[in-house]
């Protein structure tokens, strides 16, 4: 099997391994010294993980260790984890219970190696991409997907199972370990409609969607965790509709938003504004601009209640301003009221 050169940006099959570590391969002495600085701060770490097999408590300890390391969130050292983690802990066995292992060994942790361990690094893999403003966002996306696409399949089979206990009446799932999946799942689909939407398959991107928001639904537990999922849940709807030019379904998801919020937090929590922002928004584009302006208003209306707590010069006030003179500006109304809004966010 061939690999690529370790040094980033170099696209040349590698020929040899670091001596070191023997992980990380390059093309020749040029890139792998070119590269050394980078390498010298993970070449150790990546000594702890060799090709030959550890027993299956060696291997879950030296992925804990790595992880709750400073290197635990370096993407490279996430990559060799994953390869390590894939060989140290084998394939499931259709039918079975169990993973079996190159050697032949039998591993019954299931839930350990594929929630705790294989889905924590390749999560752990998203989202450093996600949170890269350096990428753009095609490279972003296209460095995501496979691990969202990994992170989905090593869930498939677990919510097989709890869909299967609910059809059934069973219990082999805690209620713990069920909201955990469903939390999880809600994640990823999440990420990965979004990343679908930006590729213009909005089929594909609206099961991602379904999927999403059904399984935030379904959480046990009520709350904040729950109330952010169903919201996030529903603004990546309203995305999907908007570059789907359904302005009108836009507006539904928006309205359903803006409702989940409003009735958990007070009128002015950043959920709250945002959910607004994006039904103001959604509603002008669908031609509304009565009730575009009516909640513009009533926004703008509870950030400048002082008994709300409000900075009046922040950023969020700023905004409410801008959204209103918006709608005013599109009815043609009081122009240089406005004017006089949109002149806020400059002051």
């Amino acid at each position: 099997m061939s690999h690529q050169c370790a040094r980033p940006d170099c696209q040349i099959v590698a020929k040899s391994s670091c001596s070191g570590c023997g992980r990380e391969k390059y093309c020749g002495s040029v890139c792998q010294k070119q590269d050394w600085k980078a390498h010298k701060s993970i070449c150790a770490i990546l000594k702890k993980l060799p090709n030959q097999l550890h027993s299956y408590n060696e291997a879950a300890r030296v992925i804990k260790e790595i992880l709750a390391s400073n290197k635990g969130n370096d993407i490279r050292v996430l990559e060799h984890l994953l390869s390590y983690a894939d060989n140290q802990f084998g394939q499931h066995v259709e039918g079975r219970d169990y993973r079996e292992r190159t050697d032949g060994q039998r591993i019954d942790n299931n839930w350990d190696v594929d929630i705790d361990t294989l889905l924590k690094i390749s999560n752990s893999m998203i989202n450093i991409n996600y949170r890269n403003l350096s990428l753009s966002p095609i490279i972003r996306d296209n460095k995501m997907f496979p691990h969202l696409e990994r992170s989905l399949n090593i869930l498939k089979p677990w919510m097989v199972i709890m869909d299967s206990d609910a059809s059934n009446q069973s219990n082999s799932l805690s209620l713990g370990q069920i909201d955990h999946l469903l939390k999880l799942s809600c994640q990823i689909e999440r990420k990965m409609a979004s990343v679908i939407i930006n590729r213009n398959q909005f089929d594909v991107a609206e099961a991602h969607c379904h999927r999403c928001l059904a399984n935030a639904r379904r959480l046990g537990v009520e709350g904040e965790d729950k109330t952010t999922l169903i919201f996030e849940a529903l603004m990546t709807y309203i995305t999907l509709r908007q570059r789907q030019s359904d302005f009108s379904g836009a507006v539904t998801y928006a309205e359903e938003a803006y409702n989940v919020v409003v009735e958990a937090y007070d009128p002015v929590h950043p959920q709250v504004q945002e959910a607004a922002g994006s039904l103001i928004n959604c509603l002008i584009h669908n031609g509304d601009l009565i009730n575009a302006g009516r909640f513009a208003q009533q926004t703008y209306e509870n950030l400048k209640d002082r008994k709300n707590g409000m900075d009046q010069e922040g950023e969020e006030v700023a905004n409410g301003s801008y959204n209103l003179a918006d709608v005013i500006y599109r009815q043609e109304g009081d122009l240089l009221k406005a004017e006089e809004l949109a002149g806020k966010l400059y002051l």
